[in-house]
């Protein structure tokens, strides 16, 4: 987010495309704090205090350089995992340049929002200084009043740290480690892998060219799709007796219609009557449902719809950013248009004014400086029958809707259950799991995967079961818990800014998961194992519970190595994380 623009126009049209990381020749250092870190939120916007400074003061060496070019203009600094590159704003104007021995403190933050002591201390580490000051280098989000910054920190330093955010109603904190060395499977949170896309610009600054790492961290994820049908005592049921009953209603009229046509279709007709057998038996209490239909249950719910709606794929697929900075949940106005009644136009909503800082101002080759806002309105995701979004982890399959559509089936269906399962809930079972891999020629189409192991992609009963949590919808009194989304256009400054360095490496963003959504959630994005960590956040007033459920990951030895058993096996609790106290 934090850019700059050097004076004779040579960049690109915002920072945003200028962000970079300058190779240091000194090895950095750091002192990382022992407890977590205060931050600021106030009207959305979460900050800490802290200053960037261009080169090292006394925390860094016993000898700090005399008449040293100055720090952060003010104590609000940005944290955030969206902008690649550190940088600073000072007070006074002054050209943009690069410092290849620069320091970062970050202090506690005070209950009346000032700065407590120094907690963190990063030393001899790459900054830029902006061409901005103060005074133009805001944070303006609706409403709010304008937040004037000292600068950010990006990308190009948190990637080094696992930073975990945790929110509570005494506020927000931040603890910065090294991050944490033990498998995903020994982890008792929702473990999303991500790989860290971005670097693909040469900028050019002043007269130094400046290139810098990937660190933008993108996620897939299905918005709006049927809510979690399994936190219920009993679970929802995949294959319900009403389901059972229409097909069979629906089969017989059309093995009636076959047997009058002329001349008949015998295949047709034998297909249907061995429909007509497969559906007795899943309402048979005495079927036996052996092993050797399994595959034939599952063509048989595919063909006749007969999964319920939560178990069957919905929502729509989309990619995020995940910032730390940005206050809300956005959307491009046309990944918004891929939802139902949505008014993404913002045709009859109020609309309001975004001005991110570096991003949504130009300085021209006067020094005049202009900043031009983009301006969207707010939606809602979630409804009383539809979540409002759902993180998915990436297994084999690369749609999130279609993964978190087969992690409910194989958590429903391959659960253990207390005693005999009754008939006919036991061949239900049976065909609630899919297998789309029998046909070689319709591998790549069916299933979305065409690298080896195609067993594990396609077929449920073999699969690794991917772990999702679950934002906004039904609550458990029945009442909806929408999620705010803010809709602007496809042109806007921060869009552009990401897509530009992502896009060759990556799928376009379709939005960006802010502090509130984060806000919702105990978070850890631990960069040096590359995967975050998500837990449900526990709510102290159980009349205002938002809507949040979480599953870790499932698998077995010959799909993964984390794990000693080969044989995938859900546990009593479908893999649900309790939430984060």
């Amino acid at each position: 987010m934090a850019t700059m623009r050097d004076r004779q126009g040579l960049g690109p049209r915002s920072f945003g495309l200028l962000l970079a990381l300058l190779t240091a020749c000194s090895e950095s250092s750091e002192q990382l704090p022992l407890a977590p870190i205060p931050l600021v939120y106030k009207d959305g916007l979460l900050y800490a205090r802290g200053d960037i400074s261009p080169v090292l003061g006394e925390r860094c060496t016993d000898s700090p350089e005399e008449g040293a070019p100055a720090g952060s203009g003010t104590d609000a600094l940005l944290i955030d995992t969206g902008t690649p590159l550190t940088t600073l704003v000072t007070q006074s104007p002054d050209s943009a340049r690069q410092f290849p021995h620069g320091q970062v403190l970050l202090y506690s933050t005070r209950s009346d929002g000032t700065r407590g002591g120094i907690q963190f201390v990063r030393c001899d580490i790459p900054v830029v200084r902006s061409d901005q000051t103060t005074s133009s280098f805001q944070l303006l989000w609706d409403q709010s009043k304008p937040l004037s910054l000292g600068g950010v920190l990006g990308g190009d330093q948190l990637s080094h740290f696992a930073m975990s955010l945790r929110f509570s109603t005494d506020g927000p904190l931040m603890q910065l480690s090294r991050g944490d060395i033990a498998t995903w499977c020994r982890i008792d949170r929702a473990v999303i892998p991500f790989k860290p896309v971005g670097g693909e610009l040469a900028v050019q600054l002043a007269d130094t060219v400046i290139t810098y790492p990937a660190s933008r961290v993108t996620i897939g994820a299905c918005v709006e799709p049927f809510a979690d049908p399994l936190p219920k005592e009993p679970a929802d049921k995949c294959i319900t007796d009403e389901a059972v009953s229409n097909a069979i209603t629906r089969v017989n009229t059309d093995l009636r219609s076959l047997e009058m046509q002329s001349p008949r279709d015998d295949d047709l007709i034998s297909r249907f009557q061995s429909y007509r057998g497969l559906l007795q038996d899943l309402q048979s209490k005495t079927a036996q449902c052996p092993d050797d239909q399994r595959t034939l249950l599952g063509d048989l719910a595919d063909d006749l719809n007969l999964r319920s709606p939560a178990y069957r794929v919905s929502g729509s697929n989309m990619r995020f950013l995940v910032s730390t900075a940005i206050p809300e949940l956005l959307l491009t106005r046309t990944a918004c248009q891929r939802l139902t009644g949505k008014d993404c136009q913002c045709d009859a909503s109020p609309t309001i004014s975004v001005a991110l800082p570096g991003l949504n101002s130009i300085i021209n080759k006067e020094g005049v400086l202009t900043t031009t806002p983009d301006v969207g309105c707010f939606i809602a995701l979630g409804t009383t029958e539809r979540a409002a979004l759902a993180l998915v982890a990436k297994q084999r399959q690369l749609a999130p809707c279609d993964e978190l559509a087969r992690s409910r089936r194989q958590r429903y269906a391959l659960r253990p259950v207390e005693g005999t399962d009754p008939e006919p809930e036991r061949c239900r079972r049976v065909a609630c799991l899919r297998n789309l891999g029998r046909d070689p020629a319709l591998l790549g189409r069916r299933c979305g995967y065409s690298g080896l192991d195609s067993e594990l992609a396609c077929n449920d009963s073999l699969s690794p079961i991917a772990s999702w949590i679950e934002l906004g919808g039904p609550k458990l009194d029945g009442k909806a818990d929408p999620l705010k989304a803010l809709v602007l256009p496809d042109s806007a400054a921060v869009f552009q800014s990401v897509n530009s360095d992502v896009r060759n490496l990556s799928a376009q963003i379709d939005g960006i998961i802010g502090v509130a959504t984060l806000s919702r959630m105990f978070s850890t994005i631990d960069y040096p194992q590359g995967r975050l960590e998500l837990a449900c956040r526990c709510d102290s007033d159980p009349t205002s519970t938002t809507a949040c459920h979480a599953y870790r990951a499932i698998t077995y030895y010959t799909a993964d190595s984390c794990v000693e058993s080969d044989v995938l096996t859900v546990p009593p609790n479908q893999g649900r994380i309790p939430c984060d106290p």
